[in-house]
């Protein structure tokens, strides 16, 4: 097949990417998709090099597949460059500071291991339903300040926005075009300053905005886009690490002799099943990748999930090992537009690992998993397990 007609958004390569992301690695360092008029980045190494240059890589001139699409995401952080973009990351980092994280650590922990320990009594359960998706809806939306009464439906829309930054396809005319207005419905009736919670980041939007420091136009972008980042690759990145374990008891085993390798695990997770496909960039001059020539004015896509199974980075990049040092891959992309939610996934996943050491002994699948539909997210629908509880309790995470 000739690389410059793969379609990476079919429903078949959705559902399995690997075999033509390795095409386009072997094929180029940069492969032009005639269909799309997009170039592909797909060896970890373009990739870094390409996020790291936000002068060279623009996201000011839209980071969506399809041109026609830019326009959404436009004032928004994603398409912000410095200092603009310095000035909005400083309001999320204060927000995610280590400090603020450590205040709410034991709660999340708390949270974690009650829902947990709830899921092993039962013998059986759906992983994905029961728990990453309810655990990181309710510690997001706490973080955001949003009210117990406004959660329902969150997941759901904010699952389906994701598809605007693909091609315009069905998965954009079914899935995108209803939920994004029912989002935008339900952002401008709850994320209201009389609804939000003081000291939640939404509140703390409102507050920058009164102190001049956002403006209008940023503000509810601001907390979308916290909501949609946080809760979608959170959900699926404690999904697939579940769902990896469940595949490789041997590592679920070592895990539970070595605690420590905690951190380890959930990186490695992250570079075998990254959430997020990758956010496009335009590269305003004629550009270089490792010797090949992209016209000024093109789109480019630096595909992070693919960059992460690179074969010039990794060795054995398709086996789930969590003794590998995994912490450069870039599942939460590189550069300054690196995911500033990292450390608050890093703090839910660890909680969550923490509870299951202590809860389950081992696990199995027991039935076929299923990946949800999404030009960007990858993710699953359904992870039906079957646990054995823990005889003794496990060492604590670190």
């Amino acid at each position: 097949m000739d690389v410059t007609q793969i379609d990476l958004w079919s429903a078949e390569n959705l559902d399995n990417p690997w075999p033509v992301y390795k095409q386009l690695r072997d094929a180029a360092p940069a492969v032009y998709l005639e269909k799309y008029d997009l170039w592909a980045i797909a060896r970890y190494a373009d990739v870094r090099a390409v996020l790291k240059d936000w002068q060279g890589a623009s996201s000011e001139h839209g980071v969506t597949v399809c041109k026609e699409h830019d326009a959404i995401t436009v004032k928004s952080i994603l398409d912000e460059a410095p200092p603009r973009h310095t000035e909005l990351v400083k309001i999320f980092r204060e927000n995610l500071s280590p400090a603020k994280l450590r205040a709410v650590t034991e709660a999340v922990e708390q949270r974690a291991d009650a829902l947990v320990a709830e899921c092993v009594a039962k013998g059986e359960f759906d992983a994905v339903h029961e728990i990453s998706r309810i655990f990181t809806v309710e510690v997001v939306s706490d973080m955001i300040g949003i009210p117990a009464d406004e959660r329902e439906g969150i997941l759901r829309r904010a699952s389906a926005t994701f598809n605007i930054f693909g091609p315009d396809n069905d998965l954009w005319k079914t899935r995108f075009l209803h939920d994004y207005q029912a989002l935008g419905e339900y952002i401008f009736s709850s994320f209201t300053r009389e609804k939000l919670v003081p000291g939640g980041f939404g509140f703390s939007v409102y507050e920058a905005l009164d102190q001049g420091r956002v403006t209008e136009e940023h503000a509810l972008g601001m907390i979308v886009t916290y909501l949609v980042a946080a809760i979608d690759t959170t959900v699926n990145s404690i999904g697939s690490m579940i769902w990896k374990f469940a595949e490789n008891p041997d590592q679920w085993q070592l895990l539970k002799e070595k605690p420590e390798l905690a951190r380890n695990a959930f990186d490695e997770g992250l570079r075998i099943e990254a959430a997020a496909f990758g956010m496009a960039r335009v590269v305003i001059e004629d550009y270089d990748v490792d010797g090949v020539t992209i016209p000024a004015w093109s789109k480019v896509v630096p595909m992070l999930r693919s960059a992460n199974r690179d074969e010039r980075r990794w060795e054995n990049p398709d086996t789930f090992d969590i003794t590998r040092d995994a912490a450069a891959h870039v599942g939460f992309g590189f550069g300054i537009h690196t995911c500033i939610g990292r450390p608050l996934a890093q703090m839910q996943a660890q909680a969550m690992l923490k509870a299951m050491l202590k809860h389950v002994d081992s696990m199995e699948m027991t039935g076929p998993i299923s990946i949800v539909p999404s030009n960007v997210i990858r993710g699953l629908d359904t992870l039906p397990l079957k646990v054995v509880p823990a005889r003794v309790t496990a060492s604590s995470i670190a």
